[in-house]
């Protein structure tokens, strides 16, 4: 059942937790039920490392690229970086998901929607299928966290091993280590997921947004 489809239908009490793990897979690094495996896998090598830890991430994948709905296509984990990008740049994205995970961990979850393209793409291990376009990844978002305020649970989101490079389209692909940190109230801070996330960003009107991501749960290889 795609995420569209259960929050048409007004989140059953019979599929609630479902619904609350799949709706949090638009919501960040999310932990959806892990879906079937894939017959393709991926790995990433980083290369042209500078001392800036400015760096092209080159993907290598052993199998075809996977369809998305309506005919889009995941190219985050088959595109290479044609060249690493300058210090100054490899700062400016930093920054840029500093503010992302913030304003999705503060509640701004609509602001953080407008980091994505209008038709963004989300994909996950851990979600039945990605979820496309910027509406229905706010939809998911504002509704994780809901599901995070009647829990009394606070996330944090971790980014660091960071790679950056640029393609011939100007695009680029980052890569990084996505840690989720869950914190119940007046409890302890458990690591909730590790993950890694595949990114192709853009510019639109001077910002950059993310074009298409990919998410992929360390625990469901």
């Amino acid at each position: 059942m795609s995420l569209a489809s259960l929050v048409a239908s007004g989140w059953p009490t019979a599929l609630e937790q479902r619904s609350i793990r799949n709706a949090l897979v638009g919501a960040g690094f999310p932990g959806g039920a892990a879906r079937e495996e894939p017959s393709t896998r991926r790995r990433a090598e980083v290369v042209n490392l500078g001392a800036d830890g400015a760096a092209a991430c080159r993907p290598q994948v052993d199998r075809g690229r996977r369809d998305g709905p309506e005919g889009v296509r995941m190219s985050v984990v088959t595109e290479v970086a044609d060249r690493p990008v300058t210090g100054d740049l490899y700062q400016e994205i930093q920054h840029f998901y500093a503010r992302q995970m913030q304003l999705l961990d503060s509640g701004e979850t609509e602001a953080w929607a407008l980091t994505f393209t209008v038709d963004g793409v989300f994909d996950a291990n851990g979600h039945p299928e990605p979820v496309v376009g910027r509406d229905k990844i706010t939809a998911g978002a504002l509704l994780a966290r809901k599901a995070l305020d009647r829990s009394d649970v606070r996330h944090r989101h971790w980014l660091g091993m960071l790679t950056v490079g640029e393609r011939a389209d100007g695009s680029l692909l980052a890569r990084c280590y996505a840690l989720v940190v869950e914190i119940p109230l007046g409890g302890e801070a458990k690591l909730r997921f590790s993950t890694i996330c595949e990114d192709v960003l853009v510019q639109v009107d001077g910002e950059w947004q993310v074009r298409e991501r990919q998410v992929t749960r360390d625990d469901l290889r």
